[in-house]
């Protein structure tokens, strides 16, 4: 038996779960058996309310046994690491009893078929477990479920600047992007039928000015137990999560069943029907989403002027069905 982990960083819960994700999903790509490593900074509470190490083989369980240890690094602060790379260790050690180890917050990830099918099935037990876990421990979910519930998150509070106190462009999205897309999705949605929840940290006073929206709620989230909890799930629960490049919404992103609005600088590379990309901008892709409500929900759930055009598209239908 050959096993294979990741050896979490001290980050926040998205890195860490990026982190074990990349050694769930190794395991399935080389025949190893994935051994759980616990999540750090008070670990004990995450652990038992995503349930992931349940029915895993855990990494204090057999790490003082004789095991050949290899180590898998890349070069920080973002090592992400090529599959070739960590396929020929792999290939290298192919010893009985060996151990590898994701170290320094190493990762994988690729835009092949067979690494997103894997990738797949490797959230799809997540699911299973996270909500195994609700129904012992069920969190009810907040949502008018007359209307479309999008959950979009703003991180602030210094969570995108360097040790020098500047903004880092590349993970940084600017106040006017959220205006935009609110405006955006208004433009598209009926406004009326639909309820923006945004979830921050906050300050509040470096958040934009939602005023201007009649159905925006703004929820500040206290980086505390239990409400750190609730902020997951009802993230997790909306009908349209709206995410940045964010370990922690990409995460989220991969884990709902509902749709997903991922920001064009995300390092997700999904090929779904159920997710669409948004920009600096505010712009989006619009004929997914359109179909996605439709389906959901109904068609009075667009703004007007687009149930117009999907009222005129099918009777076009109609009238080439009539002709043939």
């Amino acid at each position: 038996m050959r096993y294979i982990t990741a050896e979490l960083n001290q980050g926040r819960l998205g890195h860490q779960m990026r982190d074990q994700i990349s050694a769930r999903i190794a395991a399935k790509l080389f025949g190893l058996k994935y051994v759980h490593y616990l999540l750090c900074n008070n670990s004990k509470p995450w652990e038992d309310f995503l349930g992931f190490g349940e029915g895993e083989v855990k990494y204090d369980d057999i790490i003082n046994k004789n095991l050949k240890i290899v180590e898998i690094s890349d070069t920080p602060p973002c090592p992400h690491i090529p599959i070739k790379k960590v396929e020929d260790i792999v290939k290298e050690n192919n010893q009985d009893n060996t151990f590898f180890i994701f170290k320094n917050s190493t990762w994988i990830n690729e835009s092949s078929d067979n690494f997103l099918q894997l990738k797949k099935e490797v959230f799809n037990e997540l699911k299973d477990k996270y909500f195994s876990k609700r129904e012992i421990n069920p969190i009810k979910d907040y949502f008018n479920k007359e209307k479309v519930n999008i959950a979009v998150q703003i991180r602030r509070g210094g969570k995108w600047k360097d040790v020098n106190k500047r903004i880092n462009s590349y993970l940084y999205v600017e106040n006017k992007s959220f205006i935009n897309l609110i405006h955006n999705l208004n433009k598209i949605l009926n406004p009326k039928k639909v309820d923006i929840h945004i979830y921050s940290e906050g300050p509040e006073k470096e958040l934009p000015n939602f005023s201007q929206f009649s159905n925006v709620f703004l929820h500040i989230c206290d980086n505390k137990y239990p409400e750190l909890y609730n902020t997951f799930h009802q993230m997790l629960m909306s009908d349209i999560l709206v995410a940045l490049n964010s370990c922690f919404t990409i995460f989220l992103g991969n884990l709902t069943q509902n749709f997903v609005i991922f920001h064009k600088k995300s390092y997700n590379l999904n090929k779904s029907n159920t997710s669409i990309v948004w920009d600096d901008d505010g712009n989006l892709e619009q004929e997914r989403l359109k179909d996605y409500i439709t389906n959901k929900f109904d068609y009075t759930y667009l703004n007007g002027e687009n149930i117009s055009k999907l009222i005129s598209r099918i009777e076009n239908i109609k009238s080439s069905l009539t002709r043939i």
